[in-house]
């Protein structure tokens, strides 16, 4: 069971840095352009919407929460 897990954690880290540039000023996200031959359609349409990020940290944030509140109560 250890080694389906650890490989899990590597292809996880690998995916991560895939889209880490996408951080960085300038930077491609590598990741989120490689669907893009497969759903061109559905891609050109996500592309004209304006990226979110307040929504994305919000989500991060309540996740953070309901971790700590699940640590105290256990």
């Amino acid at each position: 069971m250890l080694a389906p897990l650890m490989i899990l954690a590597l292809l996880s880290i690998v995916g991560g840095w895939l889209a880490a540039p996408a951080f960085l000023p300038g930077g491609t996200d590598y990741f989120a352009k490689f669907p893009a031959a497969c759903f061109s359609a559905a891609w050109k349409w996500l592309q004209r919407r304006p990226v979110r990020v307040s929504l994305e940290l919000w989500l991060a944030g309540v996740a953070v929460v309901t971790a700590f509140v699940g640590a105290m109560v256990a």
